[in-house]
């Protein structure tokens, strides 16, 4: 599992933990939040509406998959009160 920056064909842009899978849905989500970076990095939960953790994606829907910037990452470790080393686990 690792953390990752995923862009959607939409142009929304998420955050979250991810594995992907062999079958689609394609890519399992943990704790998945919106990334809005303007003046700060604001994140969002998402999909809103659920409170839901996990969350799966179907490739058809995914443009890029990339890694995050380090202030994207400090916000999502904030947000979600995890550590870099429980991430990296």
């Amino acid at each position: 599992m690792s953390l990752s920056l995923l862009i959607l064909k939409s142009g929304l842009s998420l955050v979250a933990q991810t594995t992907e899978l062999d079958y689609e849905p394609k890519v399992h989500m943990i704790k998945p939040y919106s990334v809005n970076v303007g003046k700060n990095v604001v994140l969002t939960q998402w999909p809103v509406g659920t409170d839901d953790e996990h969350v799966l994606l179907r490739s058809e829907d995914l443009l890029t998959v990339c890694e995050p910037s380090e202030q994207v990452i400090k916000s999502y470790l904030r947000k979600t009160g995890l550590t870099l080393k429980e991430l990296n686990k």
